[in-house]
């Protein structure tokens, strides 16, 4: 028997909503506008945030759990939940997602469900442009952003434009960038999430480093030398200086064993006592590390290795 559910009182109507999962709710905000409005008046949902990685789907996360709603070209498929693999329990609701369309889609979802947050944004070659409107989106709506996923792209220059606008967006746990720049390329966090992992890292350079208030950092392909890591950790002696700083991995091809780093020669190791091993959140495991202390006492532990990819790392 079909139920007039807007005639619900307004507060009965939204205990109904607050009980819907995002695939549930999206359905009913398709019956019709007067639906939607009444949905979207229900408030912000506080523990709902959304995720986007490519055009075709979208993602959006209801506490522990995940809802993918991806693009089909049969309509027929829509609003019926489906399987990936009869094997796998997560699920997924084919919608319409039009060419050209996806912000217009990714902006019902945000203004449907009252959505502030974003868990994680994610490029491919395709969406490029559309993550630049998406970085534009939350930086003029203030919405806060978990995580940021820039991966290797052959047209670089997308990229390079879209990492000026990551210093306006509020980006709060990680910034991984594995993109390739060319030589001449700059850039200079003036904000940063609680860790950074950059692949191709040349143009950070020992300014930013020394200035740098993350909790994790990881810096591949670096043009750091024995004497920008010797300044650092001089630094990091002091007290009071680097008070989140937990992990430091550096790789570069600069560092070598002419020149001492806390008056040590590379590679440094504890060949006195080996089989010391020591990690950060389960990962960055260093085994044999020699033990440092700050001024105030603050124990950390370095091993800098030498070879075909010499490595710096440094756990507090």
């Amino acid at each position: 028997m079909p139920i007039a559910l807007l005639k619900f009182p307004y507060d009965l109507l939204q205990d109904v909503f607050q009980q819907c999962n995002p695939y549930e709710l999206y359905c009913l905000s398709k019956c019709s506008k007067r639906t939607q409005k009444s949905i979207t008046l229900g408030g912000t949902r506080n523990n709902w945030k959304i995720s986007v990685s490519s055009l075709k789907s979208i993602l959006v996360h209801c506490g522990k759990d995940s809802y993918v709603f991806r693009h089909t070209t049969h309509p027929y498929q829509y609003f019926k939940t489906r399987r990936e693999f009869e094997s796998v329990p997560s699920s997924y609701m084919p919608i319409d997602i039009p060419v050209g369309g996806f912000i217009d889609v990714f902006l019902y979802f945000l203004d449907t469900f009252r959505i502030n947050s974003v868990e994680w944004l994610g490029n491919t070659e395709e969406n490029m442009d559309a993550l630049l409107q998406i970085g534009k989106i939350t930086v003029q709506r203030n919405i806060e952003i978990g995580y940021l996923f820039i991966y290797d792209l052959e047209d670089e220059t997308d990229v390079m434009g879209f990492m000026a606008l990551t210093n306006q967006m509020n980006i709060t746990n990680g910034i991984r960038c594995w993109q390739t720049f060319p030589s001449n390329f700059q850039h200079k966090f003036t904000r940063y999430p609680k860790w950074i992992h950059l692949k191709n890292s040349f143009w950070f350079n020992a300014e930013q480093l020394l200035n740098c208030p993350c909790i994790g950092i990881e810096l591949g392909d670096s043009s750091f030398s024995n004497r920008d890591l010797n300044v650092f950790l001089q630094k990091w002696k002091k007290a009071g200086e680097f008070p989140n700083l937990r992990s430091l991995k550096i790789e570069s091809k600069n560092i070598n064993d002419q020149i001492p780093i806390l008056g040590m020669i590379p590679p440094i190791e504890n060949v006195e006592h080996p089989r010391v091993s020591v990690s950060f959140n389960g990962g960055n495991r260093m085994f044999n590390p020699v033990r440092i202390t700050k001024d105030d006492g603050t124990v950390a532990w370095l091993k800098v290795e030498l070879g075909k990819k010499p490595r710096f790392q440094f756990i507090v």
